[in-house]
């Protein structure tokens, strides 16, 4: 087995959910009218790709904007995403065709050819049951629609990242099967070290994308003051982000698209900020992703808080605006679920687009560049969510504006808002000011009130707490790399 080497502890078992919200009943909206690109006939339902704002419940562009990119963007086969949920369902017709392949490995021998430690892993491998038979599952099978179901093809729904109904085209989807039961636990998950082997298999098979749209029950008897992560996840997930797409000194392979892994995770459904109920998400070097409905507020269940990174469509709990897409034969290949976890795989899926026009062909693109176009492109969501003010991330991923983006011209240090009104100052710095740096605050007559040395990651939000300050007017500076930023905003 491919397990982590060198890894010996002993550790509290957190147990492991999907982020999916219960079922409850749904209903059609009815069949969209117009123009399509691709002719899925299910596509009129999704409403999260191209939001009409025709329905009393909708709003016009709530969605990801996604339309206009499909037209020279939608989904390359150098581009692997490894699933690491329950297992999708391989006989699905909308599905196998993007599924991925291993190239070395022969099916059905008995042995593993590829020497990689794994026994005819043709499509992933089931961590649950130690062994290459993928059990289909409904969440793993829906998240994998989203984001890789083959597109224009006359069957079921669009993807985004699904191709354009050309043989060949679409992202690759990688199975990581780590659940077997929508919400039990127990014997239908995989043990802690087969979770961070799920992971470590998609760094070590090609994939540059970790999709992870599960996390720790939200159990509070015994839980610790400050978040929790199981050290060999978090071995795991440092992992796929310093090796996917690299040989075993950290360069970049030929044919990879991308010099490192992106590591997305769904941020839960618990309605709260607390980060302990939201992790793995709340871990600083993920994508932490929540969720909003049809109308740009933030879904009624959706975790938030300031460690959250940026939001996609979830669906409502009931009525038509739920998430459309693949599941398994014995829920009919196709139904609503709604939850962080249905938006976690569309912030995947457009991180998939962006590295088809920046990576795929080319060398040198990390994830830290993919992160700061993903977050530079979203679009705001505060003026929607005045109580959620700064937790909701960057905003909404918008592929339209990140395939737009001018990379050259990336902003170094974003101040999410020059009006502070809750005592947090939240910000982000690019690449180029990352690492260690100095936050000095003067006032309004130019009095030096706050100097902090900080270390921190690109792209991620950062919140400083300045309660102990006035309400008034401040000049903000940023120092790092010897540069220098300068902002002015008020406090209330």
């Amino acid at each position: 087995m491919a397990f982590l080497d060198g890894i010996e502890m002993a550790v509290p078992v957190p147990k492991i959910v999907s982020r999916a919200t219960p079922e409850t009943a749904w209903s059609l909206y009815g069949v969209r009218t117009g123009e399509w690109l691709f002719n899925d006939p299910d596509l009129s339902r999704q409403w999260y790709l191209d939001n009409p704002g025709t329905e009393s419940w909708q709003k016009k562009g709530a969605d990801i904007r996604l339309f206009d990119v499909w037209k020279q963007y939608n989904g390359n086969p150098a581009v692997i995403v490894a699933v690491v949920d329950g297992g999708i369902n391989q006989e699905h017709p909308d599905l196998q065709d993007n599924l991925w392949t291993n190239p070395d490995e022969i099916p059905g021998n008995g042995m593993d050819d590829d020497g990689n430690g794994y026994v005819d892993d043709i499509h992933g491998y089931n961590f649950v049951d130690d062994n290459a038979t993928l059990v289909p599952h409904r969440h793993g099978t829906h998240v994998a629609g989203t984001i890789g179901a083959t597109n224009n093809n006359g069957t079921g729904i669009s993807s985004i990242a699904g191709g354009d109904g050309t043989p060949g085209s679409g992202v690759r989807l990688m199975s990581c099967q780590i659940l077997k039961s929508l919400t039990s636990i127990g014997g239908e998950v995989a043990s802690d070290p087969f979770i961070a082997a799920a992971i470590k298999y998609g760094a070590d098979n090609g994939a540059v994308i970790s999709q992870n749209s599960w996390g720790y029950a939200a159990t509070r008897a015994g839980r610790n003051a400050s978040s929790y992560i199981n050290p060999v996840h978090k071995e795991a997930i440092d992992y796929f982000i310093k090796y996917a797409g690299c040989d075993n000194k950290g360069e970049q392979l030929d044919g990879s698209p991308m010099k490192g892994g992106i590591v997305l995770f769904a941020s839960g459904n618990a309605n709260t900020s607390d980060p302990r109920i939201a992790a793995p998400a709340d871990y600083e070097k993920v994508v932490a992703v929540a969720a909003i409905e049809a109308d740009y507020r933030k879904a009624s269940y959706s975790n938030y808080g300031t460690y959250t990174d940026i939001s996609a469509p979830g669906g409502s709990l009931d009525g038509d605006g739920r998430i459309w897409s693949t599941t398994t034969e014995r829920s009919n290949n196709y139904e609503y679920l709604a939850g962080t976890s249905m938006a976690c795989p569309l912030v995947s899926a457009v991180a998939a687009l962006v590295i088809e026009k920046y990576g795929v062909g080319k060398k040198g693109f990390t994830p830290e560049a993919l992160k700061e176009i993903l977050y530079q492109s979203a679009y705001d969501l505060d003026e929607y969510n005045p109580r959620y003010a700064g937790q909701l991330g960057h905003g909404c991923v918008d592929a339209a504006a990140a395939l737009e983006i001018d990379v050259s011209n990336l902003h170094p240090f974003i101040l999410k808002s020059n009006q502070i009104t809750d005592n947090m100052l939240i910000f982000s710095v690019s690449s180029s000011m990352s690492g260690n740096g100095k936050l000095i605050l003067y006032n309004g007559i130019g009095s030096k009130v706050l100097d902090l040395h900080l270390e921190l990651e690109a792209a991620s939000l950062h919140a400083v707490d300045i309660t102990k300050l006035s309400a008034g007017y401040y000049t903000l500076v940023y120092q790092a790399k010897g540069m220098e930023f300068r902002e002015k905003f008020i406090k209330y």
